[in-house]
């Protein structure tokens, strides 16, 4: 063959590109085995034959949200101390105190007024004094300056000890009895310990000096005063929640992170990873593939333009 043919073969751009072509298809061919993904036996509750590690990084979701949940589970409801509670409800009970002494005062003016007109003039005959109402009838007055939610809730007995206790009594007992209240409900008290609380309101008016009858009707108003002051917040539970969520780190299998030991039972939650991270996926590896396709290429296109 003359020289200068070849020469001219050489030199043309056809030849080159054939050149490259046959390169490029002898370095697949060479490096296939390189890249090609072992295909391992990998069944579920199958023993593993040999160690596999992750071949990639990535986030096992599955785990991330189980940890969350648990992370949720350890969350507590929180409950918050309502103070206002408390005074209302020591308000209510002084309540219904300074009604059982206005009825009195009433009843007392009342008679001192009935009793001066009564009072003859000069020459006039006596009128006939007005007579003191009967207890029932002060229950009555009473419970006209009080609520039906109050009066339903409170039996007449109550009433009656109150409006027969003298305005010393009634002080000294009123005092007592919203003390009392006041410092049982200082502490939290939620709803499966009420009862709790209105034993120790009771035990605590028990040791006072007042005759039987208004010691009893004290203690009986000092246990319809105690109430739960442990209130339920959901926003503050939700806030709680969240931050529980939050504070959960992402799981990720590590590349190279041992998935199976060689020997080891492939169970449920194994076999879930494996196929998270391919192993289990045979028919769409071809990233390797098209990898090495893309590295021969560019290695063939710097080897074109230095020719070029």
């Amino acid at each position: 063959m003359d020289v200068s043919r070849v020469k001219n073969l050489v030199s043309s751009s056809l030849f080159r590109v054939l050149l490259l072509l046959v390169m490029g298809a002898v370095l697949y061919a060479v490096m296939y085995n390189n890249v090609k993904p072992e295909k391992l036996e990998l069944n579920l509750f199958s023993v593993a034959e040999q160690t596999v590690r992750s071949p990639v990084t990535i986030e096992d979701k599955a785990s991330t949200d189980r940890k969350k949940q648990e992370a949720l589970d350890q969350v507590q409801d929180v409950y918050l101390l309502k103070k206002e509670i408390t005074q209302n409800r020591v308000d209510l009970t002084a309540s219904i105190f300074d009604a059982a002494y206005e009825v009195n005062q009433e009843i007392k003016a009342e008679l001192d007024e009935a009793n001066d007109e009564s009072k003859p003039a000069e020459g006039d005959n006596a009128a006939t004094p007005l007579e003191e109402p009967s207890i029932n009838e002060k229950v009555n007055r009473m419970k006209e300056k009080l609520t039906e939610d109050i009066t339903d809730e409170i039996s007449d007995n109550i009433f009656s000890a109150l409006l027969q206790a003298s305005n010393y009594d009634l002080n000294i007992s009123k005092d007592l009895t919203v003390t009392a209240i006041n410092n049982v409900m200082n502490s939290r008290i939620p709803a499966d310990e009420v009862e709790n609380a209105k034993k120790r309101v009771e035990e605590e008016l028990s040791y006072t000096s007042l005759n039987s009858e208004l010691k009893n009707a004290v203690i009986q108003l000092g246990r319809y005063a105690i109430s739960q002051n442990e209130i339920y917040d959901p926003e503050a539970t939700e806030e709680a929640r969240q931050q529980a969520i939050d504070s959960v780190e992402p799981v990720k299998i590590l590349q190279g992170q041992i998935l199976v030991e060689e020997n080891q039972l492939i169970d449920r939650d194994i076999y879930r990873q494996l196929g998270l991270v391919g192993l289990l996926d045979y028919n769409n590896s071809i990233q390797p593939f098209i990898g090495l396709f893309l590295l021969i290429l560019i290695v063939l296109a710097v080897f074109f333009y230095y020719f070029q």
